[in-house]
C-alpha cells in the first residue's frame, strides 16, 4: 500500500490560536481583530458549530507575516 507522500498528499501543519498569539508576542483577541481587519485568513473549523476547533495552516500564517511585514512598512496591504 502506498503511503501518503506516495499519493502526491502534502502535509500540512495547522496551528491553532494560542499558537498564533504566543509566536506573534500578542493575545488572542488581536488574532482575532487580524481576521476581522482580513490581515490573516479565516480559518478552518473542524467539528460541530457549538465546539469547533480552528486552525490555520502554516501558509496562512505566511499570509499574515506578510501583512505585517506591509502595515510595518507603511505600504498598502493586499486583500487575501
Amino acid at each position: 500500500m502506498a503511503t501518503f507522500q506516495q499519493r502526491g498528499c502534502m502535509h500540512v501543519k495547522l496551528i491553532s490560536k494560542q499558537e498564533i498569539a504566543d509566536e506573534k508576542g500578542v493575545t488572542t483577541v488581536t488574532v482575532d481583530k487580524w481576521v476581522a481587519e482580513g490581515l490573516l485568513p479565516p480559518p478552518m473549523k473542524f467539528g460541530s458549530t457549538r465546539q469547533a476547533r480552528v486552525r490555520w495552516t502554516d501558509a496562512a500564517v505566511k499570509v499574515l507575516d506578510g501583512n505585517l511585514a506591509a502595515l510595518s512598512d507603511n505600504a498598502p496591504v493586499p486583500k487575501a
